[in-house]
């Protein structure tokens, strides 16, 4: 039997922000934060663009201030100190990528999916950079393609790059599985092609809603092998009606 094909999204699935990075910024400014710390507030923030997404049926920046902004004031960073500490990470990201990292076990669980005859590529809402920062973190090794949506001129969850990846690949929706962590970017948009979609909640944030749901892509290769998932569990966001632009 045919394997499903595996259509991953970059940032947040197999590649993150710089935790420390963005640790080591705001502990300047007086906080005293683990890691950890600032990985829960990161899924919050994403948490929060689906909860917008989910109450008024539209996608739109939550975050009027800028992210960043959003991102440090959560972490409890002073007023006076959140102009200065987004200017430097804005910097940041310009000159060396912040999001330019990934986990040991991200290789470890694209290479055993791969071992396991699964074929693989990723479709990303990115700057134009995710396949040198895939190639830079010896990633871009387990992928056929890599759809950038700055590369493109499209983006998610806009059915047209579902589609144009679809036909690149030579794959119908049902045999094609999409894995993403923002709900209704990923999920809502691989369902709306009919192509069916696991979420990633490592905090477990979106207990109660629908659908498939692991704590990241480690759990994948088990959970494909197994046969957890159920049909019709793939398929949690097809009749929401979103506008997106």
């Amino acid at each position: 039997m045919t394997k499903t094909y595996l259509l991953f999204d970059a940032g947040g699935t197999i590649v993150f922000p710089h935790m420390r990075v963005l640790c080591d910024t705001a502990n300047k400014y007086g906080l005293n934060l683990l890691e950890e710390d600032v990985f829960r507030v990161y899924c919050e923030l994403i948490f929060a663009l689906d909860l917008y997404a989910k109450e008024y049926g539209a996608l739109s920046n939550p975050y009027p201030q800028g992210v960043g902004w959003e991102f440090f004031e959560r972490l409890g960073l002073r007023r006076e100190a959140l102009a200065q500490a987004s200017k430097e990470i804005s910097a940041y990201n310009e000159r060396e990528n912040l999001w330019a990292y990934t986990y040991p076990w991200v290789s470890d669980a694209l290479k055993k999916l791969q071992e396991q005859g699964y074929c693989m590529s990723v479709l990303s809402n990115s700057d134009g950079r995710i396949r040198q920062l895939l190639t830079g973190l010896n990633l871009a090794q387990y992928f056929e393609y890599i759809f950038d949506s700055q590369v493109l001129g499209m983006e998610k969850p806009n059915p047209i790059f579902f589609e144009f990846a679809l036909n690149k690949i030579g794959k119908t929706p049902s045999e094609v599985l999409y894995i993403g962590d923002v709900f209704y970017i990923d999920v809502w948009g691989a369902n709306n092609v009919g192509m069916p979609a696991v979420h990633l909640d490592p905090l477990n944030l979106y207990e109660g809603w629908n659908g498939a749901r692991i704590t990241s892509v480690a759990a994948l290769s088990n959970a494909l092998e197994q046969g957890v998932f159920q049909k019709d569990a793939f398929f949690s966001a097809q009749r929401f009606r979103l506008q997106f632009s």
